[in-house]
C-alpha cells in the first residue's frame, strides 16, 4: 500500500513528521531569502517585501521550534 507524504504527517501521533517536514521547508526557504537579498540587486520596495517573508517565516520557524506548531 503506497502512502503520501500528507497521509502519513496528518496521521495524529506523527505531529513530529509535520514539525520536522514544515520547519526544513521554512529554513531552507529563509536561506533562499537571504541569498537572494544578498546575491541580486534588488530596489527598495523588492528588497522591503523580502525581509517581510524572511520575518514572516523566521517567526513560524521559531514557533514550530519552540511550540511544535505555529502560535498565531
Amino acid at each position: 500500500m503506497r502512502r503520501s507524504v500528507s497521509s502519513i504527517a496528518s496521521h495524529p501521533n506523527a505531529w513530529w513528521a509535520r514539525t520536522t517536514l514544515f520547519s526544513i521547508g521554512t529554513a531552507v526557504l529563509l536561506i533562499g531569502c537571504v541569498v537572494a537579498a544578498l546575491t541580486r540587486r534588488l530596489n527598495g520596495v523588492a528588497l522591503f517585501g523580502l525581509w517581510l517573508l524572511f520575518a514572516g517565516g523566521f517567526s513560524n520557524l521559531v514557533d514550530r521550534v519552540v511550540h511544535g506548531r505555529v502560535v498565531d
